[in-house]
């Protein structure tokens, strides 16, 4: 004896269950509702889109791609887009700062900084409100220096005593 199944099934998750389920006529309902179809799949403006899927394209390869060519480094490419995500979207980390995101995430802050720097060399220049321009880092790195140097100083005129 044979069950005559509904031609359209489904399961109801909490009993487990075979149950009847009916098309939905959804162009119906839209042409009842406002007198228009649902929007057809082709986008209103597809140079716009075109040049968005350009752009993510470029933003994928560089954010995959190794400096060997030969194999994809998963961790490397992590790190690039936290750095990418943080740079771009700090409120999405509560504002954390590259230290703190890279004691949760293994790494170093130069680590998410200097991927973030690349990034925004990479893709024209991009300025975000986190990081500092090209002539802002110079200068730190000089001050940096100067520190650096005078500590070197200091240190060998005044050798400690036992």
């Amino acid at each position: 004896m044979s069950h005559q199944r509904p031609e359209h099934i489904g399961f109801d998750e909490t009993h487990h269950a075979v149950i009847g389920t009916v098309e939905f006529p959804h162009d119906e309902v839209f042409d009842r509702l406002d007198g228009t179809s649902p929007p057809e799949s082709t986008p209103e403006h597809p140079e716009a889109m075109t040049l968005a899927a350009d752009g993510l394209r470029e933003v994928l390869t560089w954010a995959w791609s190794s400096p060997t060519g030969k194999t994809v480094d998963v961790r490397a490419s992590f790190i690039k887009w936290l750095a990418i995500s943080a740079t771009m979207r700090p409120e999405l980390f509560d504002s954390m700062t590259y230290k703190q995101l890279g004691e949760r995430a293994g790494c170093t802050r130069a680590n998410l900084s200097k991927a973030a720097i690349r990034f925004t060399e990479r893709f024209g220049g991009l300025q975000f409100r986190r990081q500092r321009n090209a002539s802002g880092r110079a200068g730190m790195r000089a001050a940096r220096i100067r520190t650096y140097q005078k500590q070197k100083h200091e240190n060998t005129s005044h050798p400690p005593t036992p």
